[in-house]
């Protein structure tokens, strides 16, 4: 059984479309209701408004948003999946996200083929939480921001708007430290010119972080080290 929530839900080798259906309907069988973390939705309809809730997913702390499910307020009776009515649904959902939230969130998008009907499809959307909020959310002269409370959606007030803007903050702060460490002189990033001081222009300096999480919180000096470390017991290669 896979985890919808942290698996690699874009790879069709690693989560294939039978076991994103299986912990899909997994997950509706057992009731998991709607909550800070889950949206359910019938179709892909943009009368639901649904990328207002992936804006206030990533100002939160992420969530899933499900597309097919037949259910009565927040509580999940079937999966059903929907009419793609010949439109790309991957493509839609993706273009939807990016044109009407800004900054660009972090989402990961799978659409398999519903089991029970092959003229059907079943969507799901995965939001991270957010690195750099608030993340806006517009449609026509309306620019929004919203967070996750509960079930439901919520305009951000004064307080809260002011704690989104101090998580930005400091995640600049985080990031900018982190690289100063990295491209520092105690790192082996930073290269000079044989027989000098002077940084040579002529390397490319590659960093490394993990998909969705962004330098800042991940890495650092004492990371580097043991990336060089690691290389070396792999490749045979001694200690530098």
């Amino acid at each position: 059984m896979g985890d919808l929530y942290f698996d690699n839900i874009e790879d069709h080798k690693i989560y294939p479309d039978e076991a994103i259906l299986r912990d899909l309907r997994a997950m509706v069988t057992a009731g998991d209701r709607e909550g800070p973390l889950l949206d359910y939705k019938a179709d892909i309809s943009e009368k639901d408004n649904w990328p207002e809730t992936a804006a206030a997913f990533a100002n939160s702390f992420g969530g899933l948003i499900v597309f097919g499910v037949e259910g009565k307020d927040d509580q999940p009776r079937r999966l059903t999946g929907f009419d793609p009515r010949g439109v790309e649904v991957k493509t839609k959902l993706a273009n939807m996200l990016l044109s009407r939230i800004r900054p660009r969130i972090d989402f990961s998008v799978r659409v398999p083929t519903f089991d029970q009907d092959p003229t059907k499809e079943v969507a799901l959307v995965r939001v991270a939480e957010g690195q750099i909020p608030p993340y806006m959310h517009s449609r026509g002269d309306e620019h929004r921001i919203y967070l996750r409370v509960s079930a439901r959606k919520t305009e951000a007030d004064y307080l809260q708007l002011s704690s989104l803007l101090e998580k930005r903050s400091i995640a600049g702060l985080v990031a900018a430290a982190s690289a100063t460490e990295l491209f520092g002189n105690d790192s082996q990033l930073h290269v000079t010119k044989p027989g000098s001081n002077l940084i040579c222009s002529e390397w490319y300096r590659f960093v490394l972080s993990p998909r969705h999480i962004g330098s800042g919180p991940r890495l650092n000096l004492e990371t580097e080290h043991l990336f060089v470390q690691c290389m070396n017991d792999v490749l045979g290669a001694p200690p530098l």
